[in-house]
C-alpha cells in the first residue's frame, strides 16, 4: 500500500477498540473456524454456479 487516505477522524482517536463494547482478541482456532467455513460456503456457492475448478474439457 502506498497512500492512506481518511476523509475524517474522530478529535480524540486513539485506536479503533475504543469504539466498541468488546473488542477481545480473536483466537486463533475462531479464525481457523471462521476460515473453513468461508471455504465451504464459497464452494457451495461456486458448485451451485455450475463451477468446477477445472477447465471444461477435463469435465468428463
Amino acid at each position: 500500500m502506498d497512500e492512506i487516505i481518511c476523509a475524517e477522524t474522530p478529535d480524540r482517536f486513539s485506536a479503533v477498540g475504543q469504539f466498541y463494547e468488546d473488542f477481545s482478541q480473536t483466537t486463533d482456532e475462531e479464525v481457523q473456524d471462521l476460515l473453513a467455513r468461508a471455504r465451504r460456503h464459497e464452494g457451495d456457492r461456486e458448485r451451485a454456479a455450475g463451477w468446477t475448478g477445472r477447465p471444461a474439457e477435463q469435465r468428463r
